[in-house]
């Protein structure tokens, strides 16, 4: 495919800048200051058109450690101030609408239309319909912090050629420090690229072999474990091109004698159920549920639901969910909760003329 250019100028556009804005606050905490930023979009859509004219200096960046997942899984996360997240998000904008296209098909994970449902049912569809007999299994060893700098930027130059926009993602890149940063808003795009430049030599040259890979994790399903041997063969040495390798704990096993885990079920022939910790965290939240309910408790409850429809769950809830939590109590409580911060929301004007007129006009409400 040819390399894309103009890019830069299609940043620099006054209604692309204002879109950017709304779209880094759309998922923010709804503090007083992103209230503003929100009512004031045109003005920081300004100010974010000229920094990107005028140029852009990245300003430090503030580090956190969260607990993550069912594993309670350490992560360090680096988190950039708000007017860089703006040109973080315009940049993130540019590379969503051209690299897609560009990636293989079952390459998911923060992707737009392929997230953790899609590649569940590309592997459950697979395994139903094809009767494969061995899977393999496969993770890269910490992909972030193993992604360089040159490595990306030489993905980059294959596929943009505009120069302005290859300096500002190298800026963004030295701003990150060793690695890709989690917590940035281009950071997943930078892996898929990168990755994206192993998979389709992998499809290539293993046709026979249908794989799925959720960012950094590998799945792949054939008939015989002796080509799925050679593939990760092939996956590791592809990966030592770009700086990278696999995890040691990579497995090949019959699906017959071992369900495939991946994300949060486990797949096999005929079924898909829970992974057992998860399952385990839903029955003892469901049994906390019946004697403490309230509104993030019902919101936990409405999300776990979400994933028991993905999965043969019929006896789960029989003897979990149905006799501890009342859905339709979850639902109003969580529709109530709602209303009133609407209506909070709404009365914030006349609460502000309130405090005006007790500042200025000495009088008391």
């Amino acid at each position: 495919m040819k390399r894309i250019g103009l890019v830069y100028d299609e940043m620099v556009q006054r209604e692309y800048c204002d879109r950017m804005i709304l779209e880094a606050i759309r998922n923010k905490r709804k503090t007083p200051y992103i209230e503003y930023v929100r009512e004031n979009y045109k003005d920081y859509g300004a100010k974010l058109q000229q920094t990107l004219i005028n140029g852009w200096k990245p300003s430090p960046i503030r580090e956190k450690t969260i607990n993550e997942g069912t594993g309670r899984k350490k992560r360090e996360l680096e988190i950039p101030t708000l007017p860089d997240h703006f040109v973080h998000t315009a940049v993130a904008k540019i590379l969503e609408k051209y690299l897609p296209k560009r990636f293989y098909f079952y390459a998911c994970g923060s992707l737009p239309n392929r997230g953790q449902t899609f590649a569940v049912e590309a592997v459950e569809g697979h395994v139903r319909k094809r009767k494969p007999k061995h899977c393999a299994l496969a993770d890269v060893k910490k992909c972030y912090k193993s992604i360089k700098k040159r490595t990306v930027m030489r993905c980059l130059r294959r596929v943009f050629k505009d120069e302005k926009f290859l300096k500002l993602n190298e800026q963004i890149l030295d701003q990150m420090g060793d690695g890709l940063a989690i917590g940035f808003t281009v950071s997943h795009w930078y892996a898929h690229l990168v990755l994206s430049f192993i998979d389709i030599p992998l499809k290539e040259a293993f046709p026979d072999v249908f794989f799925v890979r959720y960012m950094d994790n590998f799945v792949m399903l054939c008939n015989r474990k002796r080509t799925l041997h050679k593939a990760l063969k092939f996956l590791s040495g592809k990966l030592a091109e770009f700086d990278l390798r696999l995890k040691e704990d990579w497995q090949v096993f019959p699906i017959r004698c071992r369900m495939i885990e991946f994300l949060s079920y486990r797949i096999d022939h005929c079924k898909t159920i829970l992974r057992k910790a998860l399952m385990y965290r839903m029955s003892s939240r469901f049994r906390k549920a019946k004697t403490a309910m309230n509104v993030h408790t019902a919101r936990t409850v409405m999300s776990y639901i979400g994933v028991l429809k993905h999965c043969d769950s019929h006896n789960f809830k029989e003897s979990y969910l149905y006799p501890n939590v009342s859905i339709k109590v979850c639902r109003r409580l969580i529709s109530d909760a709602d209303k009133e911060r609407a209506l909070f929301r709404a009365a914030k004007p006349l609460r502000d003329s309130i405090k005006w007129a007790e500042s200025v006009c000495g009088v008391s409400a």
